[in-house]
């Protein structure tokens, strides 16, 4: 014989079966997946001032280069002998941040020149930030030198 089983004990039967998930259990998992996303956003938050400075530091060590090539870049002896100190130091801004560039020459030797240029800025927490870089520039005559990459090996080349 079949017995036959009424609406409410079907369901009683089923919510027996079913199993979930109480109050106290989704807000403790709710309360740790806030403190995961706090850390994140703190993650995130120190990343991007990570980032900013080290654009800031590319940005001086571009500026001071591009003053130490500017200044090797002489064509003749006479360019050579006007390579000097910078009067007052050079404002740039080539973004948001504005870099101040000094540079000195030591040209107590003759047959070269040390260069030092010192790039300073203010970072996005207002502390002081400097970068120096330093170089030196040989006395030579880059037409004599151009001749040495001319010169077929066969005959010597001597300075004029």
């Amino acid at each position: 014989m079949c017995e036959r089983k009424g609406k409410n004990e079907t369901m009683n039967a089923r919510a027996k079966d079913v199993r979930g998930f109480s109050m106290v259990e989704v807000l403790v998992s709710l309360t740790i997946l806030g403190f995961g996303l706090l850390a994140l956003a703190k993650f995130q938050v120190t990343a991007l001032f990570g980032a900013d400075r080290a654009k800031q530091i590319t940005e001086a060590v571009n500026v001071g280069q591009a003053k130490i090539e500017e200044l090797r870049n002489f064509t003749t002896i006479g360019g050579y002998n006007a390579i000097a100190s910078a009067p007052t130091p050079d404002e740039t801004t080539p973004s948001n941040t504005e870099y101040s560039l000094n540079w000195t020459v030591d040209g107590s030797d003759k047959y070269y020149k040390k260069i030092q240029a010192v790039v300073s800025w203010t970072d996005q927490n207002n502390e002081p930030q400097t970068i120096t870089l330093s170089s030196t520039i040989s006395r030579s005559d880059p037409v004599v030198g151009g001749r040495f990459m001319l010169a077929n090996n066969a005959a010597p080349i001597t300075p004029p």
